[in-house]
């Protein structure tokens, strides 16, 4: 029988894969502005937003039942029946929700883009759609058996093609959205054609429907929570639409893609933290090691911070040939960035102090967190887009993510107890604050990279960390 792989070794390899993927959306940002101008883009974000909240929906929280009823079964026989009931029941819902989505096309386009004209376009949606959510659960099919390499070679196939059809279809043949919908499309079916022959001979055509209602029963918090999070991230761009226009929500969504720098090392943290934390609580000894570790988060997001806010203005002024890196036309998002950076960085934070329902099984305070969050959020969209436009789209977002770290921490500071490092996170703040204020308030490329230089300096020497070990999470205890 084959060695499982660590519990660190494979978050290093599906950490690697999300990487890749999340990389090449990254990559095609200074193609899509040079082919989509802002009012295209706001297009483009609002059909995301729609598509990133219509797939939670599809996947209905399944994706946790499955790995937790699937591992519960040592009965090879049961565990094809678990696998079958699930596959069986996501095709049918993948099937029912894109057929009526179909249907109403037209009614879709006018309620979320305030024209018919894009129909067509969401007639692809819905497809892609389909096949993307069959494409998430066969993947996650081969996560639940730990065969994490197979799932980045995948991953990778997937990202490669998306990447290379985005360039032939929207840069050559001029597709524009149209184009970047479809890229996707190829990419998630040829996963699908990838994974079906080799599954098959695990799969039944059949529906154990006890078995679903039992998955549904434990899936439905979390599938709650998954909406309350997803709307969080998303429902910015409707208000913004609402009360501005689209050209501003297509600035605004550029800015959030460049800030996906952090958002890359968040999730990438999060992926790590969770099974290691878990682990070392159960093991007693913890707050030396989480107090560390919360050093290193505080450094690195410093440091991503410092780097992206101070170099993105001098990026939108570099030119190779003649060509900018960045249409101009989004450079007025430039100054949300900072804002929707110290987001992720208390979503980083809320991942920290996810410990306690973690371990106590006690996953309301998650839904509790959520929810705050996005009442929170759509209040303060109501009030600040209008006189602040699309900074306070971002304010509102901040705001939302600080509300969830501080009620996780809030409820966890008596149960979890971290070693806190006080006096290198006050120098590393400090460190932070000033090296950024120097480099906005004189903004110069120079000083940018001199000041990125001395602060990555006095985190070596002045506070005696190791540089070389900073995102060392996923070392094994």
């Amino acid at each position: 029988m084959q060695a499982k792989p660590s519990v660190f070794k494979s978050t290093a390899w599906y950490g690697a894969g999300f990487l890749i993927l999340r990389a090449v959306s990254f990559f095609l940002l200074p193609m899509y502005s040079q082919v989509l101008d802002p009012n295209e883009f706001g297009n483009y974000a609002l059909i995301m937003a729609f598509y990133t909240t219509a797939l939670i929906i599809y996947q209905a929280g399944f994706g946790i039942g499955f790995t937790r009823f699937y591992l519960d079964e040592d009965d090879e026989a049961k565990k094809k029946i678990v696998l079958s009931s699930i596959l069986n029941t996501v095709f049918i819902i993948s099937v029912l929700l894109s057929t009526i989505g179909l249907f109403f096309t037209n009614q879709i386009s006018v309620l979320l883009l305030g024209s018919p004209a894009f129909a067509e376009l969401l007639f692809i949606v819905f497809i892609t759609l389909f096949f993307e959510n069959i494409s998430y659960f066969l993947l996650y099919y081969f996560k639940t058996l730990e065969r994490s390499k197979f799932v980045v070679v995948i991953t990778s196939i997937s990202s490669i093609v998306n990447f290379s059809f985005n360039i032939f279809l929207v840069y050559f043949l001029e597709l524009g959205i149209q184009g970047i919908i479809i890229s996707q499309l190829i990419a998630s079916s040829i996963v699908v054609f990838i994974l079906v022959p080799i599954i098959f001979k695990d799969f039944l055509f059949s529906i154990d429907k006890e078995l679903i209602k039992r998955i549904f029963v434990f899936s439905a918090p979390l599938f709650v929570g998954s909406i309350f999070a997803i709307l969080l991230e998303v429902a910015d761009r409707f208000f913004i639409d609402f009360y501005l226009d689209k050209g501003e929500v297509g600035i605004y969504s550029f800015s959030y893609r460049i800030a996906l720098i952090m958002n890359l090392f968040v999730i990438s943290f999060r992926t790590a933290w969770a099974p290691r934390a878990i682990n070392n609580y159960k093991e007693g000894n913890y707050s030396y090691d989480f107090g560390q570790i919360f050093t290193k988060l505080i450094t690195s997001t410093v440091f991503i911070f410092l780097f992206v806010t101070l170099l993105i203005g001098d990026v939108f002024n570099v030119h190779i040939f003649g060509f900018e890196i960045f249409n101009s036309s989004y450079e007025p998002g430039i100054a949300v960035i900072p804002v929707v950076l110290l987001g992720y960085i208390f979503s980083a934070l809320a991942s920290f102090y996810s410990v306690y329902p973690l371990v106590a099984g006690k996953s309301r305070h998650f839904l509790i967190s959520d929810f705050s969050a996005l009442a929170i959020n759509i209040v303060l969209n109501i009030i600040l887009i209008k006189p602040l436009g699309i900074m306070g789209a971002a304010v509102a977002t901040l705001a939302g993510l600080s509300v969830i770290t501080i009620y996780l921490w809030f409820v966890s500071k008596d149960k979890i107890h971290v070693d806190y490092e006080m006096k290198k996170l006050g120098l590393i703040l400090i460190s932070g604050a000033v090296c950024f204020s120097f480099g906005y308030l004189i903004n110069l490329f120079l000083v940018d990279v001199i000041v990125i230089i001395m602060f990555t300096l006095s985190l070596k020497y002045i506070l005696d960390i190791n540089l070389t070990r900073i995102l060392s999470f996923l070392k094994s205890p």
